[in-house]
């Protein structure tokens, strides 16, 4: 293998290195943001429940 080929390699390893930590940081803030969703939608079905609340159903249309 010559210079420039090994230096090419390295190059496309860390441009691929790089390319993988941002999908990770990507999937790593939707996660967080997934579980947020998640944790405000069970307040608001708690809330949905209760006798008073200020949460009203929305009627269902297909």
């Amino acid at each position: 293998m010559t210079a420039s080929k090994s230096r090419a390699g390295s190059v496309e390893q860390r441009e691929a290195r790089a390319t993988i930590a941002a999908y990770a940081n990507h999937i790593q803030a939707l996660t967080l943001r997934n579980a947020e969703l998640e944790a405000e939608n069970a307040a608001l079905r708690e809330a949905l429940h209760q006798p008073g609340g200020n949460v009203a159903s929305l009627p269902v249309t297909s």
